[in-house]
């Protein structure tokens, strides 16, 4: 879906998908760029399910892209970001 989507958008410099939802042992995502994937697998899983992570992660990811990070690197950022915020909510 990643490679669908990135061939269909016009000018875009990376497709991001959430793998959080998925009923896996490690969810994980997945950033296309153009050239690589890279996957970005969550360090724990919680045991209550958080809405919001969406647009907390996209705010994290535009945050760090602003900031001139290069884009494997801001979604690797974010990721921890939104991993913490996520742990954070818990209780």
């Amino acid at each position: 879906a990643t490679l669908q989507i990135f061939q269909t958008s016009r000018g875009v410099k990376g497709v991001y998908l959430k793998g959080g939802h998925l009923d896996l042992a490690e969810p994980t995502d997945v950033l296309f760029d153009g050239v690589s994937w890279k996957l970005y697998a969550s360090r724990v899983r919680y045991p209550k399910p958080v809405h919001g992570t969406g647009c907390v992660f996209s705010a994290a990811l535009t945050a760090y892209l602003v900031k001139g990070l290069a884009i494997p690197d801001a979604a690797a950022k974010a990721k921890e970001y939104i991993t913490d915020w996520i742990g954070a909510h818990q209780s």
